[in-house]
């Protein structure tokens, strides 16, 4: 018997947003791996490009700012992508990198997670 397992799905991790795409925008994200949806980011200071979020760095990206809407594939590339931004409602189990220092630069963006 064959077991297949499926990934996250593009914007499962979204509980609710704003009308139309008033969560939304396109973003640049700096070259690296694979990046799931729902992994949360932040912005490098130096180039305004988003970058998955850690809290040990010092570029910028130690600060939440976004959750990606859709899964980009890797690359040695910046690569386009869709974030959600502001007003959303976030389910934090199905959000990748998040942990409790994320959440107040979330909220001060009206990024809620439950």
């Amino acid at each position: 018997m064959t077991i297949l397992k499926q990934g996250r799905r593009d914007a499962e991790h979204i509980m609710g947003e704003g009308p139309g795409t008033l969560s939304r925008e396109a973003i640049l994200i700096t070259a690296g791996p694979a990046l799931p949806p729902g992994q949360v980011l932040g912005i490098v200071t130096t180039t305004g490009h988003y970058a998955p979020y850690d809290k040990d760095n010092t570029d910028g990206s130690e600060d939440a700012a976004a959750v990606l809407y859709a899964g980009i594939p890797a690359s040695a590339e910046v690569r386009t992508g869709a974030a959600i931004v502001r007003h959303a409602e976030l389910n934090g189990a199905l959000l990748t990198g998040f942990d409790e220092e994320a959440r107040p630069a979330l909220e001060a963006r009206q990024l809620i997670v439950r």
